[in-house]
């Protein structure tokens, strides 16, 4: 099985396929957004990444954030697998 079904098949495909039709990848977005929140609406919590993505400036970011994230990441999926034993 898939976690994010057939659009997470297809999204990265058509992001690379339009690499410069930003119009056409803000259509996208917005019909994937619509389409998730008919079928599960806690998904609308996602929509709180636009501001930070927004801010993006298209230039690589620091080499040591590059690696908090890399070591972060996991960390917090374990943090999330822990607390869900508990539970």
């Amino acid at each position: 099985t898939l976690d994010y079904g057939i659009l997470g098949v297809l999204t990265p495909a058509l992001i690379y396929c339009l690499p410069e039709k930003w119009e056409k990848l803000v259509m996208l977005g917005a019909a994937m957004v619509a389409e998730t929140l008919c079928t599960e609406w806690y998904q609308i919590f996602s929509l709180l990444a636009l501001p930070l993505l927004l801010l993006y400036n298209g230039e690589p970011g620091s080499r040591r954030l590059k690696y908090f994230f890399y070591l972060g990441y996991p960390l917090h999926l374990l943090l999330l697998a822990a607390i869900s034993m508990l539970l």
